[in-house]
């Protein structure tokens, strides 16, 4: 492969692959350019999306996935003060006969294959992308929005360490490990810095409310030892199994894999120290939020943390994030009383919160 750039003044060069084919990079014109092309970054992002394409389209052939139409939309995130780019999301839409487990198959190996998604890897730079199937049928009708019920945001598949909706699709476990244990994640939420914040105790009783596979659970049961119990409960069934294989493979008796519902959470009253949500308020009805705070015993503390409602690096949208205000609202209209605000990590907040006391 070759690449030859030729200054034409400006900000704008031609770019010529050696093989016929130019392309022009400029930048906008309130950055000094005149627009004659896509900026370098832009085409980044844009050789990304192309090469999704390309290799999906391989990779199709070989597993015999038929489909019609294909399309990717990709956004990708600059802070601002960043240098380059920190992360991109993105949809990838097909309209086939095949089942979605078929796809999303093609799609993992492509993503795992794609060179230009490998050159983003290398660089610590994460991409997401959500699937969406839809069928010949489907795809020629006119599509009308779909309702949304209150309290139940539906945005799909979790990025970044968000643990996606709650009362939506079920991950799979393999989703799940790739969305919640990501490299970045543990940069970005070090869970035992939060149990050193928090000053986590030897025999203490923890429940996390939305526990996923484990990211926050697992470092707790080690801290709280075997006198103490974390239970870590799920809606996913499977992921719930996924707990309990861990708490055995990694010697945690301590640690309790527990399968909730939205309505009911299948413990004791006032039988926890500490209750923790992470990435999950924003995501629950109020049932669980009042099925989360009856667990506390009159002393006990409940943790929330959440993502900064601004543009990040993955997690949910904007529109459906709560604002520390918003959530502080939410919680204490349960009967808790918000006692400390911080800061964890460069994306997300913190609030500690205790039962209210009644003279």
């Amino acid at each position: 492969m070759k690449a030859t750039a030729t200054w034409k003044g400006g900000y704008e060069t031609r770019l010529d692959d050696g093989r016929g084919h130019e392309v022009t990079v400029d930048l906008e014109r309130d950055e000094g350019g005149r627009d004659a092309g896509t900026s370098s970054l832009e085409l980044l992002v844009l050789s990304l999306a192309g090469c999704i394409t390309t290799i999906f389209a391989l990779v199709a052939r070989r597993r015999r996935i038929p489909f019609d139409a294909m399309s990717v939309t990709l956004e990708a995130h600059r802070p601002r003060g960043a240098r380059t780019l920190t992360a991109v999301d993105g949809a990838f839409t097909l309209t086939t006969t095949a089942g979605a487990e078929d796809v999303e198959t093609a799609l993992g190996i492509t993503m795992r294959t794609c060179p230009v998604g490998v050159l983003f890897e290398q660089a610590g730079v994460p991409v997401h992308v959500s699937t969406r199937v839809q069928s010949p049928a489907a795809a020629s009708r006119p599509v009308a929005p779909a309702a949304v019920p209150a309290g139940r945001p539906s945005h799909g598949h979790a990025h970044g360490g968000h643990h996606g909706s709650l009362v939506g699709r079920a991950w799979s476990r393999e989703e799940a490990i790739a969305a919640l244990e990501s490299p970045e994640r543990r940069r970005s939420q070090d869970p035992e810095r939060l149990w050193d914040r928090l000053a986590l105790a030897k025999g203490a009783t923890v429940v996390e409310v939305g526990a996923g596979t484990g990211f926050f659970a697992l470092p707790a049961a080690r801290r709280v030892g075997e006198n103490g119990r974390v239970y870590a409960t799920d809606l996913s069934e499977e992921l719930v199994s996924l707990l309990r294989e861990r708490a055995g493979t990694e010697r945690l008796p301590q640690l309790v894999a527990v399968h909730n519902t939205l309505e009911r959470i299948p413990l004791d009253s006032a039988s926890a120290d500490l209750v923790l949500l992470a990435n999950v308020l924003h995501d629950v009805p109020e049932a669980t939020v009042s099925e989360a705070v009856r667990l506390l015993k009159p002393d006990g503390r409940l943790v929330n943390i959440d993502w900064k409602p601004e543009d990040t690096p993955g997690g949910p949208p904007t529109q459906v994030r709560l604002t520390p205000e918003e959530a502080t609202r939410r919680l204490e209209a349960h009967g808790l009383r918000a006692v400390e605000r911080f800061e964890f990590g460069p994306w997300h907040y913190g609030i500690l919160f205790r039962v209210e006391a009644h003279p």
